[in-house]
């Protein structure tokens, strides 16, 4: 029998982002807030019982170019890794339509495998809460990144490696401002930003760890943005700029079109403005996409999950 599910598979920004140690096993250990978006990429996910395991994956869309569809792709290893896990042997093709960018700091690969980790449990009936925390130590081998996606929820507050996730109940999205992406047309490559974290953010940023919960706390009492904007911080930033000025660069364009509230997300290379009304997002976005004008940049207004 061939089981069938759609996914929408959300990218992420962090809102916040420290990085507040280095850890014996060369991670880092973060204090961050993720949240979760109305732009992503789209998964069909089948599934067919069969005496031995096959895995295929068909990608389109725009990026569907910039990732590979066999072994080293992260849907692969997740639907290995679940089936493995649970001694269960099928048939499973995948369509994605691959709309975020790579390398971009919107955890685009990561959502495609925890989305997909969360279908295969739905189908395959692996729901229970033994079963969720086995699925989130599978995910958190595939990436630290990847157990965020297994969450319904759009905000969560991330601790380790970004795997120790505690949920943000939001109460009424009213208030939540919409969101500007600008991804430049070139992505980043995440160990390099980190390794870069020694000899230079270390030194040059002091962070007031008490802002996190701030920002989680005006989150929840659904404060407009004017009460927390400014209090968005990504420590990677720097350390990015240092790699690619561009970055920066592509920062004072917001900031010379009005945008208050700018931060690059993850390690980079994409970038985001916190807007909180609709018209002034889309009057920005239509200024940077004249000024943008790399052959795979990005521009798009979008809203929280």
């Amino acid at each position: 029998m061939e089981n069938k599910i759609s996914l929408f598979s959300p990218a992420k920004i962090n809102l916040f982002l420290d990085v507040v140690g280095k850890r014996e096993d060369g991670y880092h250990n973060l204090a961050t807030i993720f949240a979760k978006l109305n732009f992503g990429d789209n998964i069909t996910l089948k599934t067919k019982s069969a005496e031995k395991t096959e895995i295929n994956i068909n990608i389109t869309g725009k990026n569907g170019d910039k990732i590979p569809s066999g072994k080293d792709n992260l849907i692969y290893k997740a639907c290995e890794n679940f089936l493995s896990h649970f001694k269960i042997s099928a048939i499973i093709d995948v369509e994605l339509e691959k709309n975020i960018p790579v390398g971009a700091g919107l955890g685009g690969g990561s959502s495609n495998a925890g989305v997909v980790l969360k279908g295969l449990a739905e189908i395959l009936k692996k729901t229970s809460e033994t079963d969720f925390e086995q699925i989130k130590n599978i995910a958190t081998k595939l990436g630290a990144d990847v157990p965020l996606f297994l969450y319904k929820n759009t905000f969560l507050k991330g601790e380790g490696i970004g795997e120790r996730l505690e949920p943000i109940e939001i109460s009424d999205k009213n208030n939540l401002p919409y969101i500007v992406l600008a991804f430049p047309g070139f992505g980043m490559e995440t160990k390099q930003v980190f390794k870069n974290l020694s000899g230079i953010c270390d030194d040059n940023i002091l962070t007031n760890p008490s802002n996190i919960n701030k920002i989680i706390i005006c989150l929840k009492g659904d404060n407009p943005l004017t009460k927390w904007g400014h209090l968005i911080f990504n420590k990677l930033e720097f350390c990015a700029i240092s790699l690619n000025p561009q970055i920066e660069e592509l920062k004072q364009k917001f900031k010379d079109l009005g945008a208050e509230y700018v931060l690059m997300s993850g390690s980079g290379s994409c970038v985001y403005a916190l807007v909180s009304k609709r018209e002034k997002a889309e009057e920005i976005a239509k200024n940077l996409t004249s000024q943008l004008t790399a052959e795979n940049s990005l521009i798009k207004v979008t809203n929280f999950l």
